[in-house]
């Protein structure tokens, strides 16, 4: 029997982290319906299809996890390794009809199944291959359009010795066709922000930087956002923009206690290491390279109607170093997950859950969410929200 998550308490304690009061906003209520417990490594990514299956990206395991709708597991598609089939940057996946892409950025390659069959299968792998020039480095999305849209894939520009310790680079979203050629870019926008160490040399995602993020909706619409920017606009497929939402979100600031906590979680990730590695952010920090403020939010998600799901930061969010690179979590009793909701109304709705949970996919009426509990498990929860369908 699923039971209700609410959480409508921690309303008033939030009220200034989305820089207004919720007295009297609309909540959506969402209900329990699944948790999934397996061995699962790092998800990076959660993509149901057409029947209901879920289809889980592991990034530690080199795998894609398969379950039914209640959570039964089913199958994995694909292991690590280098041959067909096979992962070694295993990051995302998305679905369009009866196939699921899979883009491995260490092997700059998709990987395409069927899942038409009783069981899905193998088809085929693509290398990526630029046309009219270097594209970059497949790292961050796939996305999967509706209709005969090709695939858009992000990519990153290169990284050498001797660049500057933050510099403005851009990621280009392009389209690449079913034999991996990467074409024309749709997209430009600001690149996630990196600490470069040039003596030794050495790259990582900047502690507490920003980064950006795209959706496809499923208005077959392109969202386009930056974690540290108040903006997420809305575009057609050909690049052109339509709209934009602005988020009334306060930015909250890096403490001393959030480096501790940094600090801690170097220890547990790489033990004696850990000096080493967080030397690096210690020298940043004093050189103020590190940003004084977090990001507005941890990620986005766009429903069926167009609505923008926000994982808004919060107080109680920490920045962690995980199997998955550094993510933000929420530890503890009382762990609390904030969403904002806009609808393309312009109507501001929130979700608040107990428990450190992130969003990672929407279809219909159903939300699939990441529960991290107090030892670092993930779980998989499915959520039913309470407006059905839009």
């Amino acid at each position: 029997m699923s039971v209700p998550n609410r959480c409508y308490g921690y309303m008033t304690a939030f009220a200034m982290v989305l820089g207004s009061p919720l007295a009297g906003q609309d909540l959506i209520t969402l209900e329990q319906r699944v948790s999934i417990e397996a061995e699962f490594g790092g998800i990076t990514a959660v993509v149901p299809d057409d029947r209901g299956r879920i289809f889980v990206a592991d990034y530690v395991k080199q795998t894609i996890w398969v379950f039914t709708p209640d959570g039964t597991r089913l199958s994995e598609l694909g292991r690590r390794g280098q041959g067909p089939g096979e992962f070694t940057g295993l990051r995302d996946i998305a679905i369009r009809g009866d196939t699921l892409y899979a883009l491995d950025q260490s092997q700059q390659r998709i990987t395409v199944f069927s899942l038409g069959g009783t069981e899905p299968r193998l088809t085929r792998t693509v290398r990526l291959s630029a046309t009219g020039g270097s594209s970059g480095l497949a790292n961050y999305s796939i996305l999967a359009p509706p209709g005969d849209q090709g695939l858009l894939v992000a990519f990153m520009p290169p990284t050498t010795p001797g660049q500057a310790p933050i510099e403005s680079r851009s990621v280009a979203l392009r389209r690449v066709d079913g034999n991996g050629r990467v074409g024309s870019t749709v997209a430009t926008m600001k690149d996630m922000d990196w600490l470069i160490i040039n003596q030794p040399y050495s790259i990582s995602p900047l502690p507490f930087g920003g980064r950006p993020i795209m959706r496809v909706g499923g208005d077959g619409h392109l969202y386009i956002g930056r974690t540290d920017q108040p903006t997420i606009t809305r575009h057609d497929l050909g690049g052109r923009r339509l709209s934009q939402q602005q988020l009334d979100i306060t930015r909250l600031p890096v403490t001393e206690k959030d480096f501790d906590d940094l600090w801690d979680s170097y220890v547990s990730y790489v033990g004696a290491a850990a000096s080493v590695v967080y030397g690096r952010v210690d020298q940043a920090r004093k050189a103020g390279m590190i940003p004084s403020v977090k990001p507005l939010y941890k990620d986005f998600l766009v429903d069926q109607g167009g609505a923008v799901w926000v994982h808004v930061m919060t107080e109680r969010d920490r920045l962690q170093s995980t199997n998955t690179g550094l993510v933000y979590h929420s530890p503890g009793p009382e762990a609390v997950s904030l969403w904002r909701v806009l609808e393309p109304g312009g109507a501001r709705r929130n979700v608040v859950l107990r428990g450190d949970v992130r969003p990672v996919a929407l279809s219909g009426g159903t939300v699939y969410a990441v529960r991290t509990d107090d030892d670092g498990v993930e779980h998989l929860m499915v959520y039913q929200h309470s407006r059905g369908e839009r």
